[in-house]
């Protein structure tokens, strides 16, 4: 009867019922597994502290003006968009942006310490590691809360994951680290509230804390769910004491979002195109299959994080439809783990639990709801990796206890799949981690993994137009333009009008003195957003350029070729005193008086005290000057 009644408690499946807990004492043996967890966050990432900025750090540290204001940016920061400060006009936000929290944590840095990418790779990590810490916390208390060794495995699992080195690496996904350690401690204080203490203060506690999760990041409103769920799931709470204190959190989530409203506006109608709005050129069966295929992906990457890239936007990641064998595979899996939820709804199994998270994490940044910008992300996973984490342990927790007479072993086989594991992850973040230096670091890499991303191919022809700026050696300079624009020619077979390529194409150009190439690419740039800013300085480099090969031209006698360069020099520098005269000489030459004449008036109306422009005039027969 003993084991008769031993294994049917083996075979209970629901979430365990939190048993109350002594306080944690940091200093205490109780804490060593708090210790262990904080000290490995820190330590996986310390090698970030040589990085740089990379990648969107200048939208929201760097280049952001508010920001750079220090503390009395604040005001600025809590009433306008994130990115105000580094576009500027609110008319070119499109809204949804309304993070200020780690903005907010910058300005304070940036007040103590000034602008140091350590010190903000620092706090990063620190934030990291609170985050795993009070992980631990939730999971021991409440979600294992009779199991020490499955709460320490399953907080390890999400510690050592490398999906997270883009969160940690890069300052910028601060507000990824923010809303996630506030969502932990709104579910451990309400969870403290309805099986521990019930007292308001603790009640009042999750709620600041939701309210603080949203001011991070607005993906934190899927909570409005997963709240109710989590009560049902871990308390003893019937349906009107559910219904009652998830009513608190949709107070808090309709007061963020007033104050959002308030402060930025509703979300234009302005429609991005591809680059920004991934599923824009496709039908609804691609966009659904090609979903159903990012969905797959994700759990590639939760189970195997390698390789890991930045960007997945277009066109790295391919329209689908309902006949791609890959895309009914990730339908099967995806109905297969719904049916499970819903079967064990009832008994409150945790897996159930975990698969209802997973999926309104990845449902809020899926573009199914609405636009986020991109296909997909590994910074979307972040959140998403909590519950995948869990459920590897308590799998690994059923088949343990179910296994009475394999334990050791199945002991040994575990400790030496978490051994392998932790060393495994441990270098593909401290490897990942050198990737995020600088941006070109990132770029440089990036592109080998995103091969068919336009964004990802330019970005890796900046970076080395970058390195080409940098460099002193005259072969080498050109050596790096001219692989700059390998890359840029790889961006426009995949978009051949994106702007930044168009651009920066044309720059390359300039490096290897190829003013013609240049002045193709702009001009098309230049039919697809004619008021860009940066045509007046590509105006004045193609002056120069055409001006000077111009004056080589006259020297040779070529006088043809000479007017025909000093003309486009004056179109683009039509201010250029000495381009105007010097036409006019290449056309006096060419016995083109009329033009000459023309061509002298205007650089005397430059500039009046041009003497040889006076003397030109002078020299034009008779009939030409109208005498």
């Amino acid at each position: 009867m003993s084991k008769q009644s031993k294994k049917k408690k083996i075979k209970t499946v629901s979430a365990p019922k939190p048993q109350k807990k002594k306080a944690v004492s940091w200093f205490g043996k109780e804490s060593r597994f708090y210790w262990i967890i904080a000290v490995a966050a820190v330590a996986l990432y310390f090698n970030t502290l040589s990085n740089q900025f990379a990648l969107d750090d200048g939208l929201v540290l760097r280049d952001n003006k508010i920001v750079l204001k220090g503390v009395s940016g604040i005001p600025d920061i809590l009433t306008h968009d994130s990115f105000y400060g580094t576009i500027g006009d609110s008319k070119n936000l499109s809204g949804g942006r309304y993070r200020p929290l780690s903005l907010v944590s910058y300005a304070i840095e940036i007040s103590l310490f000034g602008v140091n990418a350590r010190v903000h790779h620092l706090l990063n990590i620190l934030f990291y590691a609170l985050t795993c810490a009070v992980l631990l916390r939730l999971l021991n208390r409440f979600i294992f809360p009779q199991n020490e060794i499955a709460a320490f495995i399953a907080a390890a699992l999400f510690t050592i994951h490398p999906i997270h080195t883009e969160v940690v690496a890069n300052i910028k996904s601060r507000d990824e680290i923010f809303s996630l350690l506030f969502l932990l401690l709104t579910q451990h204080y309400l969870l403290k509230f309805l099986n521990e203490s019930k007292k308001s203060i603790h009640l009042l506690a999750a709620a600041c804390f939701y309210f603080l999760a949203l001011l991070s990041k607005e993906n934190g409103l899927i909570f409005i769910i997963m709240i109710p769920l989590t009560v049902y799931f871990f308390s003893k709470e019937k349906r009107s004491g559910i219904v009652k204190y998830s009513a608190v959190f949709l107070a808090v989530a309709a007061l963020y979002f007033a104050i959002r409203v308030a402060m930025i506006g509703l979300r234009n109608n302005n429609v991005p195109g591809v680059m920004d709005n991934p599923y824009v050129l496709a039908d609804a069966e691609q966009k659904y299959a090609t979903i159903l295929f990012v969905f797959l992906n994700y759990l590639k990457l939760l189970f195997y994080p390698y390789p890991l890239t930045f960007d997945y936007s277009y066109a790295q990641v391919p329209y689908r439809s309902f006949t791609d064998p890959w895309v009914l595979i990730a339908l099967v899996i995806y109905l297969l783990l719904g049916i499970y939820a819903l079967i064990g709804f009832k008994s409150k199994n945790i897996i159930s639990w975990c698969i209802i998270f997973y999926f309104g994490t990845i449902a809020i940044v899926s573009n199914i709801l609405f636009n986020v910008g991109a296909p997909m992300a590994e910074r979307f996973l972040y959140q998403a990796s909590l519950p995948f984490v869990i459920v590897v342990t308590e799998v690994f927790r059923r088949i343990y206890a179910a296994a009475e007479n394999h334990q050791p072993a199945l002991r040994v086989a575990g400790i030496s799949v978490m051994g392998i594991a932790a060393v495994w992850s441990a270098f593909l973040i401290q490897v990942r981690n050198k990737d995020w230096k600088t941006d070109e670091t990132l770029f440089l890499h990036d592109v080998t993994v995103s091969t068919k991303s336009a964004r990802t191919n330019t970005y890796a022809g900046i970076a080395l137009v970058r390195l080409c700026d940098a460099e002193k050696d005259s072969v080498a300079k050109r050596g790096k333009a001219q692989e700059a624009l390998i890359f840029f020619r790889r961006s426009l077979v995949i978009k051949d009008d994106y702007m930044p390529t168009l651009l920066n194409m044309g720059v390359a150009y300039s490096r290897i003195d190829s003013g013609d190439a240049a002045e193709k690419v702009w001009a098309k740039a230049k039919s697809i957003e004619p008021e860009n800013p940066n045509f007046s300085g590509y105006n004045n480099y193609l002056g120069i350029f055409f001006y000077n090969r111009g004056m080589r031209s006259g020297g040779l006698h070529d006088f043809e070729a000479a007017a025909r360069d000093l003309e486009k020099a004056t179109i683009y520098k039509p201010t250029d005193a000495n381009a105007w005269y010097n036409l006019g000489g290449s056309y006096y030459m060419l016995k083109d008086y009329e033009k000459a004449r023309r061509s002298w008036e205007k650089s005397l109306q430059l500039n009046p005290n041009l003497i040889q422009a006076k003397q030109g005039l002078m020299a034009l027969p008779p009939a030409t000057t109208g005498q």
